[in-house]
């Protein structure tokens, strides 16, 4: 009888002790579930894709230690995805973050690989640890499909350079005139051209999700072609990374603008003080308005025009300031511009004010500083009727802040 009751007990022990790890390995977890994240994910390119069956895509993300450890952390494996641990910056695996430090999660999403979609992760882990694990937030977090098969290009044969078909399309050169033999999905296409003003190269396996490299003219209409998926073309005010594309002249003149007026009035700032050469160039509003903000600072209390810009920032979802999670734009300046208007970032603006938008017919404040008298007079453009005159920099009137991009 008591040797039954002792295992009785020994078999209770047992079970108390096994009950007692799993409570406190739930509360160990629902612990780190509901802390500050150690690392952290934010997104650098759209986290909702989805993939052509004989196509590839990429998603990155920057992940950051926020712990005042060093961390060596390793990421999960997902089905369809390949962790690409190659190039400056990109987290290796297992890869290993200093405090504070961060590297680029950077994942290939293979369409061939998809068994089914992808509503999480990607979760990456303390190295040998289940249970230390932190994702993305809600929003942020991976959401892949699978899409038929992206039509094929092939029998190109361009004016220059080279072209393959097959899974996406590597294209070079800058004309395609022969278009005998070329066909799109099996369809014959009566012409092949590149959009952009510069050289296409290596549009396999991944770019820039609304960026046109290549137009193929079907005989009933237009097939909008790069790296296996379909977009609407890059054109003079399509909404775009934070903005509207407002310029695509190449070189400094490839501009997002603002979609709104920054402000309706607000002078040039600095009256009485020259920049000088810094903020003379009629070609690069950025260098002009880093060089305006640090002669100026904070210019008394008084807002300026360079100053504005270079605060602005905007979000992915349109919010300024931007919300933590989203992608932010926040590299804006003040466009260049003087009485040389042809090659001015001002007057690319004022060319296409009717397909950007939003512009009225006044003046506009150009980062271009007189030559003449720099410490009284800034460059301005009129855009009712495009005429660029020098003002008094304490005078008053609009600002369209832009960004550089490349289409």
């Amino acid at each position: 009888m008591l040797k039954k009751w002792r295992n009785q007990y020994v078999s209770q022990s047992k079970f108390n002790y096994l009950l007692s790890s799993i409570i406190a390995l739930c509360v160990f977890n629902t612990a780190y579930a509901g802390s500050r994240p150690l690392w952290t994910f934010t997104p650098l390119t759209e986290t909702t894709v989805s993939v052509p069956s004989n196509d590839t895509a990429m998603v990155q993300y920057r992940v950051t230690n926020q712990s005042n450890r060093t961390r060596t952390l390793m990421m999960q494996p997902i089905q369809g995805i390949t962790q690409l641990t190659s190039g400056l910056g990109i987290c290796g695996n297992p890869f290993i973050l200093t405090e504070n430090a961060s590297c680029t999660l950077s994942l290939q999403v293979n369409g061939s690989q998809l068994t089914h979609p992808i509503f999480d992760g990607p979760i990456v882990c303390k190295q040998g640890s289940t249970f230390l694990c932190y994702r993305p937030s809600s929003r942020n977090i991976l959401h892949i499909t699978q899409v038929p098969e992206a039509p094929k290009l092939s029998g190109v044969t361009p004016t220059s350079g080279s072209a393959s078909g097959g899974t996406g399309v590597t294209l070079s050169g800058t004309g395609f005139a022969d278009t005998t033999g070329v066909t799109f999905g099996g369809e014959a296409a009566t012409s092949v051209h590149v959009v952009n003003s510069t050289t296409v190269t290596a549009v396999t396996p991944a770019h820039a999700a609304g960026a046109v490299d290549v137009v193929i003219t079907m005989p009933s209409s237009s097939a909008i072609l790069t790296n296996g998926y379909t977009y609407e073309t890059t054109a003079i005010g399509q909404p775009a990374y934070g903005g509207t594309i407002a310029c695509l002249h190449g070189g400094l003149n490839n501009l997002i603008a603002a979609t709104a007026d920054n402000s309706t009035s607000i002078e040039w700032g600095g009256y009485g003080t020259a920049i000088g050469s810094g903020a003379q160039s009629n070609t690069d509003g950025d260098a002009n308005t880093t060089a305006i903000v640090a002669a100026l600072g904070d210019n008394g209390g008084t807002p300026y025009a360079a100053q504005l810009c270079a605060d602005y920032e905007v979000d992915s979802q349109g919010n300024t300031p931007c919300e933590s999670g989203n992608m932010c734009y926040h590299d804006w300046f003040l466009p260049a511009g003087n009485n040389n208007t042809a090659s001015g970032q001002l007057n690319c603006l004022y060319d296409n004010k009717n397909a950007i938008g939003g512009f009225a017919n006044d003046y506009y404040w150009g980062s271009t500083e007189s030559a003449n008298n720099p410490a009284i007079f800034a460059w301005v453009q009129y855009f009712n009727a495009g005429d660029p005159l020098d003002f008094d920099k304490d005078f008053g009137t609009r600002v369209r802040c832009v960004r550089a991009f490349t289409p």
